[in-house]
């Protein structure tokens, strides 16, 4: 048989492997096994969030999330996603705005990328269900409700 794994309370004390303290249990991070087992990390909270920003740090963690995330939901590398942004002058496809970051705008359906937009943009698009008549609905009703300049400034009276 396996040896008896100890059930720990919060008032419970652990040794931190990494800076040796013993501290309260709940200073630990919990986590679930494969087993389904309640587990606490080796390591304290402290020392395994400095673990974890190092880590991070060093093995230029963002990128690769980041060359992982384009591959698997767009199919596309992290170099093409680069020339799409030097293509649109690392600008907006819609509003030729220069955001800080460019969203990977697709079609959803066919699974195809068609460009790449500002946050706002990119939002827009999606609430309009990438739906051209519904575009072409709201550029009309924004046509046909347009508000003259001079009116701009004043106050909207509720009945």
């Amino acid at each position: 048989m396996g040896r008896k794994k100890k059930i720990f309370k919060l008032n419970d004390k652990m040794r931190c492997l990494n800076c040796s303290k013993e501290k309260e249990v709940k200073y630990f991070i919990k986590y679930k096994s494969r087993l389904g087992h309640t587990l606490f990390r080796k390591k304290c909270s402290e020392c395994w969030n400095k673990f974890i920003r190092e880590y991070r740090k060093e093995n230029n963690w963002k990128k690769k999330s980041r060359e992982y995330d384009l591959k698997k939901n767009y199919g596309i590398t992290f170099d093409k996603y680069l020339e799409m942004v030097k293509e649109q002058n690392n600008q907006c496809a819609i509003c030729l705005k220069t955001p800080k970051k460019l969203y990977v705008d697709h079609n959803h359906k066919l699974k195809m990328v068609r460009g790449l937009l500002c946050l706002n943009c990119n939002c827009g698009i999606g609430y309009f269900k990438d739906n051209p008549l519904f575009l072409k609905k709201a550029q009309e009703y924004l046509v046909k409700t347009k508000i003259p300049d001079n009116t701009l400034n004043r106050e909207i009276k509720h009945n």
